[in-house]
């Protein structure tokens, strides 16, 4: 099982990256050289679009390439809505290619993108057989902050059903993605958002705590 100091680092390593993604971010993008990032969008939209999906299939593919931070940084320029919906393509996409290749060439592949130490973790993972949906849920939602690539390929490893997985790796993505997107623009437009930064908190470490009915972790 994860031990109770495991729990608590990750939970104190979600909370300073939430943070400090935010807090930076409205730093980066309240400027004048967003206006002229702006214009040149403007006039090339679905080429901008285009790039952005690539670069996050592309992410969750090949962890190295951060592509949802690509997405993520686009909200002040394209608008929450119009910047999760891309996220939210590429993640179906991307997160589906990853289950294959985990599932398909197993630790054979993955010994190419992910360290070794990394493996054995996911070799490590149990998910209730009886809560397969449920565990499948809550890990990709509690994943997804900071190792969704890990997570898709370690789901096709496990050989989760992909039905469940594509429903629960998108209903996780849905509820965990599209705050922290509003958030971001919130934040970025001068709003004030220490409550919800709490509120966000506090749901993640709810989520690690009720995790532990359907995930484990062999020691």
């Amino acid at each position: 099982m994860v031990t109770t100091k495991g729990n608590k680092g990750f939970v104190v390593f979600l909370v300073v990256a939430l943070i400090i993604s935010i807090v930076l971010g409205g730093l980066i993008f309240n400027n004048d050289n967003l206006t002229i990032v702006k214009n040149w969008v403007g006039g090339n939209i679905v080429l901008f679009s285009v790039v952005l999906l690539i670069l996050k299939v592309a992410g969750l593919v090949w962890p190295p390439l951060p592509g949802g931070l690509f997405t993520f940084a686009s909200v002040p320029i394209l608008g929450w809505q119009t910047a999760f919906a891309i996220d939210l393509v590429g993640n179906l996409i991307g997160a589906s290619v990853a289950w294959y290749l985990g599932g398909k060439y197993g630790e054979s592949f993955m010994s190419q993108v992910f360290p070794q130490s990394m493996i054995e973790k996911i070799k490590k993972i149990r998910i209730n057989k009886k809560h397969e949906f449920e565990g499948v849920f809550l890990f990709s939602l509690a994943s997804g902050v900071v190792m969704i690539e890990i997570a898709n390929y370690a789901l096709g490893y496990l050989k989760v059903n992909f039905v469940r997985f594509f429903v629960a790796n998108t209903g996780s993505h849905i509820i965990r993605n599209a705050p922290l997107f509003y958030l971001f623009e919130s934040v970025v437009n001068g709003g004030n958002a220490t409550a919800n930064i709490l509120i966000v908190v506090f749901a993640l470490i709810l989520l690690l705590v009720f995790r532990k009915r359907y995930v484990h972790f062999d020691e």
